[in-house]
């Protein structure tokens, strides 16, 4: 029992030192992109268009029945007000009815997409695991 033991916790050991082994040896497959133009940001701006993006109550509930599609819609509508350049240049898709996906077409199709990801939902505090 001694023995199996060992050789149980010597096998554990061993794939552990393979799985550190093989993920420090992993190089990014990110491409790195120089910007082509400096832009001028409103960080004020930016920030206050934001915040208000978090007054709606974007939540996620294990229970359907809690679902609230309001402030997604809110949110879906608030996103094509505040950026109407975004909504006239990229093909907004509404997926699965409130997930937004949007495609933005380069002017040259050799070279590879990229794919920048966000989420519009939060997902709530059990109360008493603050």
């Amino acid at each position: 029992m001694k023995r199996a033991l060992g050789l149980a916790v010597l096998a554990l050991a061993l794939a552990a030192a393979i799985m550190v082994v093989r993920a420090l040896s992993l190089e990014s497959k990110q491409i790195v992109v120089s910007p082509t133009e400096t832009l001028d940001v409103d960080e004020q701006a930016a920030a206050m268009r934001f915040a208000e993006t978090l007054k709606l109550r974007t939540i996620s509930y294990q229970d359907p029945q809690d679902f609230d599609a309001a402030p997604f819609r809110a949110l879906h509508a608030y996103l094509e007000w505040t950026y109407p350049r975004v909504h006239r240049t990229l093909d907004r898709e509404i997926v699965a009815d409130y997930s937004l996906l949007y495609r933005w077409q380069g002017s040259d199709r050799t070279l590879e997409p990229i794919l920048l990801m966000s989420h519009l939902d939060v997902v709530p505090v059990e109360p008493g695991t603050e």
